[in-house]
C-alpha cells in the first residue's frame, strides 16, 4: 500500500485546530481514529521555568502519542518528560528550566491503525529582567515612521525570537542548492554554516552530473522548475514539468526528510498534487508556521526538486479584521482583530504615529498571538482617525468616531 493509497480522507474534529487523518475506508464497530477532546494550549512563561502540556485524546484502540518540534529533535530526556496522568486522563509533555530557545511550535501526534490526530501549540519565552520603554515619539515623514515600525518590532521580538530553521542533514541541503537560483546561494550558505563558496560550487557541479545519470534512468526530461510561493489565500504551490519514461513510478512529496501524505482527487486535503499532462503542480493548504522547510519530490528513490518555504513569508492573515468605532466622548474606545497565524510583534498606529502601551492606550495579545486588543480610554476629539494593526506583512484599519454631547438650546 502506497503513501497515497494509505490516507483516505480528512475528518473535521468537534475541537478547533485538530486535523484528523482517515488510514482506511472502513471503520470496524467499536474503533475509531484518534481525536483530542481537550488539546494543548499556548504558553507564555519565563526562563527558568518549566512549560506543562496537556491533551487528552480519544480513539479505540488507543492511540499511541508523539511529540515534536519545529526547530529540531526533543532527544534530551532530562529536558523533555512525557508521560500520561491517568487520574486526569491526560497525555503530558513537560520541558524543564526554559530558555528563549525552547520558543517555537510543540506538535502533538496521536496515531492507532486507522488514522491519525494532530494538533500545535506555542511556546513564547520571555527573558527575565527584559522591561519594554514606554515612548511616545510624534513622526511625520514616512522614513521615520519606517524605522520607528522596526525599532518596535525589533524590541518585541526580544521577547518572541522566530523559529529557526529545522537542522537538515548535508544531503537535504546540497539538494536545495542543487536547484535554487544562483542569486540564492549566498544565502543559503549562510544559513546552513556552508563557509567554502568555490568548494561549494565545485561540489555542485560533480553533484548535477550524477544527478543527471541517477534521473536520466527514470525521466525522459524535467524542466520548468517553479519555486515555493504563497498566495493571498494562504496556499503555497511549487510546479516542474516532467515526463517520465515509465507512468507506473511512484512520485513522493518529503518535508524535512519525513514522506508525506498528499490527495490527487477533489476532496480537501493539506498537501495537494494537480497533475496536468506532464506539469505536476503541488499545494500545500492553509499554510501555518509549522509548515516552514525544504520540500522534495523524488521519483521512486531518486530526488528531482527540493524548495523551502521559509516562515517569513508565510503571511499573517486576519480572520476578523477591525471593525469601525463609534464611542462617546469620555467613553472607551476598543479595538480587536483576529489573525490565522500568529504574530507577537504586531504594533498600533493611530493615524501615523506608532502607539505604546499606557493608561490611555491599553494594548494586549492572547498568548497564541491571534486577538489583538487596543482600547483607548477616556476619548477626546483628537483621538478621532483611522486605527490599524500592522503585522509587517499585512494590516488592518477602522475609524474611531468621537461622538460628542449634543447641546440643547431653550428659547426663553
Amino acid at each position: 500500500m502506497t503513501s497515497q493509497q494509505a490516507a483516505k480522507n480528512f475528518k473535521k474534529s468537534t475541537v478547533p485546530g485538530v486535523l484528523i487523518t482517515q488510514f482506511v475506508d472502513d471503520i470496524p464497530e467499536g474503533c475509531s481514529t484518534p481525536d483530542f477532546e481537550r488539546k494543548p494550549l499556548t504558553l507564555t512563561l519565563q526562563e527558568g521555568k518549566n512549560a506543562v502540556f496537556r491533551g487528552v485524546v480519544t480513539g479505540v484502540p488507543t492511540p499511541a502519542i508523539k511529540w515534536t518540534r519545529v526547530q529540531g529533535g526533543m532527544d534530551d530526556p532530562a529536558k523533555y518528560e512525557t508521560f500520561f496522568d491517568s487520574v486526569t486522563r491526560e497525555f503530558v509533555l513537560q520541558i524543564n528550566n526554559l530558555t528563549t530557545k525552547d520558543s517555537d511550535l510543540y506538535r502533538c501526534f496521536a496515531v492507532n491503525e486507522y488514522g491519525e490526530a494532530s494538533c500545535s501549540a506555542g511556546l513564547r519565552i520571555i527573558q527575565v529582567g527584559f522591561k519594554r520603554k514606554a515612548k511616545y515619539v510624534p513622526v511625520h515623514a514616512a522614513d521615520e515612521l519606517k524605522k520607528k515600525l522596526q525599532d518596535s518590532r525589533r524590541m518585541l521580538k526580544k521577547r518572541a525570537p522566530l523559529p529557526k530553521p529545522k537542522p537538515l542533514d548535508k544531503e537535504a541541503v546540497w539538494q536545495l542548492l542543487l536547484h535554487a537560483d544562483r542569486r540564492d546561494y549566498e544565502k543559503i550558505c549562510l544559513k546552513y554554516g556552508i563557509v567554502d563558496f568555490r568548494g561549494m560550487l565545485r561540489k555542485l557541479q560533480e553533484l548535477r552530473k550524477d544527478t543527471e545519470t541517477e534521473q536520466g534512468e527514470l525521466i525522459h526530461s524535467i524542466k520548468n522548475f517553479e519555486h515555493i510561493k504563497v498566495n493571498r489565500e494562504g496556499n503555497a504551490t511549487f510546479s516542474l514539468e516532467m515526463d517520465l519514461k515509465n507512468s507506473k513510478s511512484k512520485v513522493y512529496l518529503l518535508k524535512d526528510g519525513e514522506r508525506l501524505r498528499y490527495g490527487t482527487g477533489d476532496e480537501y486535503r493539506k498537501h495537494c498534487l494537480r497533475q496536468i499532462g506532464k506539469k505536476y503542480n503541488f499545494i500545500v493548504n492553509d499554510v501555518q508556521p509549522e509548515d516552514a522547510g525544504v520540500y522534495q519530490v523524488r521519483v521512486e528513490d531518486v530526488p528531482v526538486f527540493s524548495t523551502e518555504l521559509d516562515v517569513e513569508s508565510i503571511p499573517v492573515r486576519f480572520e476578523k479584521p477591525l471593525q469601525d468605532v463609534r464611542c462617546p466622548e469620555e467613553g472607551d474606545a476598543v479595538f480587536e482583530c483576529i489573525l490565522r497565524t500568529p504574530c507577537y510583534d504586531a504594533v498600533w498606529l493611530h493615524r501615523t504615529h506608532p502607539l505604546e502601551p499606557s493608561e490611555r492606550h491599553q494594548i494586549s495579545a492572547t498568548p497564541d498571538g491571534l486577538t489583538h486588543k487596543l482600547v483607548v480610554k477616556n476619548v477626546v476629539p483628537p483621538d478621532n482617525g483611522m486605527y490599524t494593526l500592522d503585522t509587517g506583512l499585512c494590516s488592518s484599519n477602522a475609524w474611531l468616531i468621537v461622538e460628542q454631547p449634543v447641546q440643547v438650546e431653550y428659547n426663553m
